[in-house]
């Protein structure tokens, strides 16, 4: 109860009789991963003809009223598809572009990442482009995942356009408090193994075949999930001086993947200046 339940899949099973099934089930949400247009997203998958018919389970899925979007894991091979994708996703009314950044885990590795440079680069076209469709009248909107810093930027660029924009987008940041990791995210596998979240299938908490996931969840034993619920008094180095680190806080499965859980974000693009550190 009060449990917001969204589906992560690669889209391709989802016919017409399997949407409607997934809307009784009560799925609020449907994401998508495509991760590029055709040739990029079926080299990716390793699979030809996987884009098309992840397409068409997105469009089904919207189709019978559920709420859908792509995820679209930004990587140094898919970076320039991003216009065409958002494009294709506004001209066929899909509600949500939601742009992940990549978590080392599975195959995906620190190598296959974008620069910081690009980083920022990509969230200031991004940023121009929600105004520009929201202008043009249409529906689908932008988000970004599982870089905490990306929200701090938005609200830095907002200060020098619009300061009651700005402080809504504060109050927001305010609310989220950076990554929700093991806090107001969780990941149940098809086992029913509980994870911090969908990329930190390595370390299992309990599993809700064994105990009710409200007896995992609100009153949590585990010591990872207690301190990721109290992370700011864990971080060390530039996350840990950051003015903003309760607003952000960094990614705390990348900065584990580089070395460290609570050192700093290596996908901080935010210069010291702009974190108070300077």
């Amino acid at each position: 109860k009060g449990i917001s339940i969204s589906l992560s899949t690669n889209g391709t099973l989802i016919s017409e009789e399997i949407a409607e099934k997934l809307k009784k089930a009560g799925f609020s949400y449907i994401g998508v991963s495509i991760d590029g247009l055709q040739d990029t997203n079926d080299k990716f998958r390793r699979i030809k003809g996987a884009f098309d018919k992840a397409f068409r389970g997105l469009l089904n899925s919207k189709d019978a009223g559920l709420m859908t979007g792509i995820r679209f894991t930004v990587t140094r091979y898919n970076l320039n598809d991003i216009p065409d994708v958002i494009d294709l996703l506004a001209e066929n009314e899909i509600p949500r572009f939601c742009l992940y950044h990549l978590v080392p885990s599975g195959r995906a590795d620190f190598k296959d990442d974008i620069t910081l440079k690009e980083r920022r680069k990509l969230i200031d076209w991004l940023f121009e482009k929600s105004i520009q469709l929201h202008d043009d009248g249409y529906k689908t909107e932008i988000l970004t995942v599982d870089n905490p810093a990306d929200g701090i930027y938005v609200y830095l660029k907002l200060k020098e356009m619009d300061e009651k924009l700005a402080e809504q987008a504060l109050e927001f940041l305010r609310y989220r408090g950076g990554d929700n990791s093991g806090y107001r995210l969780a990941d149940v596998d098809m086992y029913g193994d509980v994870h911090p979240n969908q990329f930190w299938w390595d370390y299992t908490i309990e599993n809700v075949r064994e105990k009710k996931f409200s007896e995992i969840w609100l009153k949590p034993e585990d010591q990872l999930l207690i301190r990721l619920r109290e992370k700011t008094k864990y971080l060390r180095g530039r996350c840990g001086k950051c003015k903003f680190k309760e607003l952000c806080g960094g990614f705390r499965l990348r900065a584990l993947r580089a070395g460290d859980l609570w050192g700093d974000e290596p996908d901080c693009y935010l210069t010291d200046k702009e974190i108070g550190i300077a």
